[in-house]
């Protein structure tokens, strides 16, 4: 731009020193040289694009990370949230590969390395809590050719922890923190086909709290809450991993003792009845209330053709035996038996 400049002057002084031939103003012969320059500079450095303006404008506004690869998969930009999210990335980590600067994140490397899957999700560390940001490539073109890719990192923190709140309530019971019902019986026919594929052991436990209509009408619906709360509080904290604990209905509740036989069943049903003996609520008046429990037990050694519904049902007529028999007491059924 200013080599072009000069040749109007130039043709300008010459006029007016009376330099030039036949005294012709030289001036239009100095703006003909300089356009054709003008026109080079305008476009060879793209002066009147706004790609600086749209960059600072937006991109380095944005809330969202972007990092910017080339086609080698080395960083040649970052904006201010990309670097926020990644602290240890800034213009000094132009020039190296992206995958080597995040080695943390697997599933983000393996995306940089073969663009599968579409998106990952990874959970960055910070000061505060975790957040979550969901990682998707954009291609970045030029001339209709791809000259690199754009990493965005999209924050989702506050989406995985509402999604993880839904798929909670949709599996546990807000009392007890137990399985609810349903969770409880898919969970209990995979257990079932697994079980049967390797005849392994595999048993039912059925307890039901003992006189709690008497303990709702006494004391309130807010003790039997505590009582239910407190129970499934005692009888988790015996259980082995494996194992889980649902919610039948109401004061009932129920066992799955994956890889275990009847007798070895009965044997901790006879540990959480006499668990439960020991266990006290106590009552806003300042009172503790006691309560018991009566257990059923369905098993077998080595799953057959039984369903899951055969030992809920032999599991809860061995209950009500309990329950015939004076309660707070533990008895079996095998999950084959017919009702008497």
């Amino acid at each position: 731009m200013i080599l072009g400049s000069v040749f109007p002057w130039l043709a300008y002084l010459l006029y007016i020193l009376r330099l030039g031939p036949l005294q012709i103003d030289l001036v239009p012969f100095g703006l003909a040289l300089a356009s054709p320059i003008f026109a080079w500079a305008l476009f060879r450095l793209k002066i009147l694009e706004f790609v600086p303006i749209a960059k600072d404008g937006i991109i380095d506004g944005m809330r969202d990370g972007v990092i910017v690869i080339d086609l080698a998969g080395r960083v040649t930009d970052l904006n201010p949230a990309g670097a926020r999210i990644f602290p240890h990335l800034s213009q000094a980590s132009v020039g190296q590969k992206l995958a080597s600067l995040v080695p943390e994140h697997p599933e983000m490397v393996k995306l940089l390395d073969t663009g599968t899957p579409p998106e990952v999700e990874i959970r960055v560390p910070s000061s505060e809590a975790a957040h979550v940001y969901r990682v998707y490539l954009s291609p970045v073109v030029s001339r209709r050719r791809p000259v690199g890719t754009a990493v965005l990192l999209s924050d989702i923190t506050t989406q995985n922890l509402l999604r993880e709140r839904l798929q909670v309530q949709a599996t546990v019971d807000d009392l007890t923190g137990a399985a609810n019902r349903r969770h409880f019986l898919e969970t209990g026919r995979q257990e079932l086909l697994r079980a049967k594929r390797y005849g392994r052991a595999l048993s039912v436990v059925i307890f039901d709290l003992d006189a709690f209509k008497k303990i709702n009408d006494t004391f309130g619906h807010e003790a039997g809450d505590q009582v239910l709360a407190a129970t499934c509080e005692t009888v988790r904290k015996m259980l082995r991993a494996s194992d889980l604990l649902g919610r039948h209905g109401g004061e009932e509740f129920i066992l799955l003792f994956p890889e275990t036989p009847p007798a070895q069943a009965a044997a901790v049903a006879e540990r959480l009845r006499l668990a439960l003996i020991q266990t006290h609520v106590k009552l806003s008046s300042g009172s503790t209330l006691g309560f018991t429990a009566s257990f059923g037990v369905a098993g077998t050694e080595s799953v057959g053709n039984e369903l899951l519904d055969d030992f809920i049902r032999a599991a809860d007529r061995a209950m009500y035996e309990a329950k015939a028999a004076g309660r707070n007491c533990v008895r079996s059924k095998n999950p084959g038996d017919q009702p008497s």
